[in-house]
């Protein structure tokens, strides 16, 4: 969704296409962006992430662990860079069930496909030898698998620790990511926001509108002029807009509490 079709949606759905475009408000795209849209969005992704899963390699690295490494693997054209590990990555491969190439927030699942390591080996051979016909899979009854993801500060980089060498499927939840468009004077212009959509992401264009009413209700205070009152419908625009963004709130809470609980 772009960031000028959400503005659109959003004086169509206040009442204020009326008095004109977003300049008449005397709000620049600049500012509805920073000011609002990117405010709201990293409270909506904290709860309904950009979740994807894909299959990585967990490396030795020395110690008693192995690693999958996360950093930015996009190029010029904001495309994602296939690694060289063999096959993690599908170009030709539609939906999210692909590496986008960024730096998960958190990680939610880790799943071993195989194991290199003796131990996981020698464990398989094992459960193999002693166990009788007829029994469930050992891949039903899954040993102990412990992992530890870890972001950097500055959101660079990401490590991903396992017990054991080898391929894991990994479900990782993301920041909403975003393509920011400029013209030849560097003024921002139009925001590209990758895989939120219209009709599916209500929840977030309602916050955004409940926030726009009360930042538009909170300008337009009445005064005096000649010794006459002037009235505004500011304080209208600020009852109804907050009454949006709270019930906006409480449907994002109630239907996506579970998302605070997952990943580490």
């Amino acid at each position: 969704m772009l960031l000028s079709e959400m503005i659109t949606e959003v004086l169509c759905m206040s009442g204020q296409f009326i008095v004109g475009d977003l300049e008449c408000l005397g709000i620049s795209v600049p500012l509805f962006y920073k000011g609002i849209a990117v405010r709201q969005i990293g409270i909506y992704e904290r709860f309904r992430p950009d979740v994807y899963r894909f299959n990585r390699f967990a490396r030795p690295s020395g110690n008693a662990e192995a690693v999958v490494d996360f950093f930015d693997r996009r190029d010029s054209n904001d495309m994602p860079i296939p690694l060289k590990d063999g096959g993690v990555f599908d170009a030709n491969h539609s939906g999210h069930n692909i590496d986008p190439g960024r730096v998960p927030s958190w990680i939610q699942e880790v799943t071993p496909v195989n194991v290199l390591t003796t131990a996981g080996i020698l464990y398989l051979i094992q459960e193999t030898r002693f166990s009788n016909v007829g029994e469930q899979s050992i891949l039903h009854e899954p040993r102990t698998y412990l992992w530890h993801y870890e972001r950097a500060k500055d959101k660079s980089s990401g490590v991903l620790y396992t017990t054991e060498t080898g391929n894991v499927d990994i479900t990782a939840a993301y920041e909403y990511h975003r393509i920011e468009q400029y013209d030849e004077t560097n003024t921002l212009v139009d925001v590209d926001f990758i895989n939120i959509e219209p009709g599916k992401d209500e929840i977030l264009i309602d916050m955004i509108l409940g926030e726009f009413m009360q930042k538009i209700g909170r300008a337009r205070r009445a005064f005096t002029l000649n010794n006459s009152p002037v009235q505004f419908d500011g304080e209208q625009l600020v009852s109804e807009g907050t009454q949006i963004y709270d019930q906006a709130k409480e449907r994002l809470y109630d239907n996506s509490q579970w998302w605070q609980s997952v990943g580490t």
